[in-house]
């Protein structure tokens, strides 16, 4: 007898999987063996899922399709798992080892744009459209700008080099007109 062979109950306690990880590992090429031996289970159907126990590490085949009807007959078969830290040295040489991807590259964004760049953009900005004020001119800024600039810095230049276009707090959107 092979002692690197697990029953699924004893695995699942070793590397702290739940139910659905082991059912993961088991549909993405982890080792398994039946006894009585000769078996092949499909992990992807749900009765194999819902009928895995991992106590008595045991799983219900259902039988073979006749003439497009499930078959009535089920068999039950005791499943041992090899870990996967010794499946890589055991495993056959028809199985195919998983790939894994590269990790996915960080976008670095660019260093913001120097205040003189941020003030002559604003300028000629104010100088194209005068009537831009608020959401729209920040909006505008940002687009000249590109990725360096945040709405919080245009926000903050817009304060600083046009002034006349901040609304002050508490002041109502609309102006009533006298009537």
């Amino acid at each position: 007898m092979n002692a690197t062979w697990r029953s699924a109950g004893a695995l699942c306690r070793e590397y702290d999987w739940s139910k659905r990880r082991l059912l993961h590992e088991l549909q993405h090429g982890l080792p398994y063996r039946t006894f009585p031996s000769g078996h092949t289970i499909d992990w992807h159907h749900p009765h194999s899922a819902r009928s895995l126990d991992l106590a008595r590490s045991e799983v219900t085949i259902i039988g073979p399709l006749i003439n497009g009807v499930v078959g009535f007959e089920m068999t039950t078969v005791c499943v041992e798992v090899l870990p996967p830290t010794d499946a890589a040295s055991s495993a056959p040489p028809t199985a195919v080892k998983r790939q894994r991807k590269p990790p996915v590259s960080v976008k670095r964004w660019r260093k913001p744009p120097p205040q003189k760049t941020i003030k002559d953009a604003l300028v000629n900005i104010r100088e194209a459209e005068p009537t831009l004020s608020g959401g729209k001119l920040e909006t505008a800024l940002c687009e000249r700008l590109g990725e360096g600039m945040t709405r919080e810095k245009a926000r903050a230049a817009i304060k600083k080099w046009a002034p006349d276009t901040v609304r002050p707090r508490g002041r109502p959107r609309k102006e009533k007109s006298p009537k």
